[in-house]
């Protein structure tokens, strides 16, 4: 009984010693000393903050929208972007990141709810006054828009609809990012995505899923006669998803803008039905009105996914494998597809098929490309994938005289 209590004590004193070791080991930043060390301006809006430059450095800015639950944080990207003449920009609208925090956060109420939207219009009011803004205050020429998964959604919608702002003109090219412009039907089917309307609607602050940014794993045993009763033996820290994605090139993030509701991230109903909604009205838009947009247009997706790849090479044979959900995520169970090479997976909640279909149609002037070993945020990737998107970017930029 002795030694049984010390082992308990000795591996609680190890896991005391080991979860500190663990967060150190994290890709984490304080934003002040991330935007300090960028030499960016944290600029506030209306509803929403900006992130520019100090001082300009080139004459054309690529304003990045982010996907459900980020903020602007990828200053690693900024010389890449400045190599092919570009001023990499970044918005946080409202209920999102620093603009969170900077309503309050929590203490605001449920109005102010972590990255909650009922309608993904309300998002063109805060990309409209950051195009003006970096147009006449930054004196930046040439402004591309740039949108990573939902973030691509919302460019794309603002494009296809809000040609009455003044900030709509000021576009000249559109960068889409893995968007999601299409639901995967294996993931959400039609009497689902009814049900998730009716739901959204009625409660749209309903929590469908949270991506725990502090994953721990209960080791139990069996205790009783029967072995009826669970016994919690310790409670060990486990690896992030997103903190592995970041380590494939040094990209840092702070925890309190990225998931500051106790490390957990939420995805409502309302915001769902708002994605929904506005996938239906494009589709709609482009099939029975014949609406397109002219300005150029690059579309890069993945074609396998990293950090999927690695939990598929750990798992069974038939290559499933059970991980955290993504930012899209509608549960936790993903299915990996038995190929033979394992190169093929996407992100299974967005059809990527469909959504080069989309894009061909939507964007005439586009080009698009399938990157090997790039994850469902193309610009989360190894520096090589990164590298080939670059080079892309500058080629579609140069054929239409931005840079």
């Amino acid at each position: 009984s002795c030694g049984l209590s010390l082992r308990r004590r000795m591996r609680a004193f190890a896991v005391l010693i080991w979860a500190p070791l663990v967060a150190s080991l994290r890709p984490h930043i304080h934003d002040s000393v991330a935007l300090r060390n960028a030499r960016y301006d944290s600029i506030p809006l209306r509803n929403s903050v900006l992130l520019a430059p100090e001082r300009r450095r080139t004459n054309v800015a690529v304003l990045n929208l982010p996907g459900l639950g980020r903020y602007f944080s990828s200053f690693e990207l900024c010389e890449r972007f400045e190599g092919v003449g570009m001023d990499l920009c970044g918005l946080d609208y409202r209920r999102y990141g620093r603009q969170y925090l900077r309503e309050g956060g929590e203490a605001a109420g449920p109005e102010n709810a972590f990255n909650f939207i009922r309608d993904l219009r309300d998002y063109w009011d805060d990309v409209d006054e950051a195009l003006v803004h970096l147009c006449e205050e930054r004196k930046y020429e040439k402004i591309i828009l740039m949108g990573d998964s939902t973030g691509g959604l919302t460019a794309t919608s603002y494009l296809l609809f809000a040609g009455d702002r003044p900030g709509h003109s000021l576009v000249k090219m559109c960068i889409l990012n893995s968007p999601l412009l299409k639901f995967n039907a294996a993931r959400l089917n039609r009497l689902a995505r009814g049900v998730v309307r009716i739901v959204g609607a009625v409660a749209p602050q309903l929590v469908l899923v949270r991506d725990d940014a502090n994953p721990k794993k209960i080791v139990t045993r069996r205790k009783g006669p029967l072995r009826m009763r669970k016994e919690v033996l310790r409670v060990e820290p486990e690896d992030y998803w997103f903190d592995q994605v970041c380590a494939l090139h040094g990209h840092k993030y702070d925890p309190i803008l990225q998931s500051p509701s106790e490390g957990k991230k939420p995805v409502y109903s309302g915001y769902v039905r708002a994605c929904l909604s506005m996938m239906r009205r494009i589709v709609s838009a482009h099939k029975k009105e014949g609406k397109t947009i002219p300005i150029p247009a690059v579309l890069f997706t993945p074609n396998t996914d990293v950090y999927l790849e690695r939990l598929a090479s750990k798992s069974s044979p038939g290559g499933q494998a059970t991980v955290p959900p993504f930012t899209e995520a509608m549960d936790q169970s993903v299915q990996l597809a038995e190929r033979p090479d394992k190169t093929l997976h996407v992100d299974p909640h967005i059809d990527v098929r469909g959504v080069e279909a989309l894009f061909d149609t939507l964007f005439p002037n586009g080009k698009r490309r399938a990157f090997e070993r790039a994850n469902h945020e193309v610009l989360m990737s190894e520096w090589n994938v990164i590298d080939s998107v670059m080079e892309l970017i500058r080629d579609t930029a140069e054929d239409a005289g931005i840079v």
